[in-house]
């Protein structure tokens, strides 16, 4: 999962994640599937998620040390 990545790369034990109350509207469960647009036209990602979560913290890192 998306959390479980953000962990890893951080070294953290824990996110602090605070949730807000529903909305009308939220979407409760999402889940991205590019199957069809690779079918369809041959995409590839340039990035795995694990690569752009991986480069996105350290980018973070980096600002943050300036």
């Amino acid at each position: 999962s998306l959390t479980k990545l953000i962990l890893k790369y951080t070294e953290s034990e824990d996110l602090n994640i605070n949730y807000g109350p529903e909305r009308p509207g939220d979407i409760l469960h999402s889940y991205a599937d590019i199957s069809k647009i690779k079918n369809l036209i041959g995409f590839k990602p340039d990035y795995s998620i694990e690569q752009g979560v991986s480069e996105y913290i350290s980018r973070l890192n980096e600002i943050k040390k300036k």
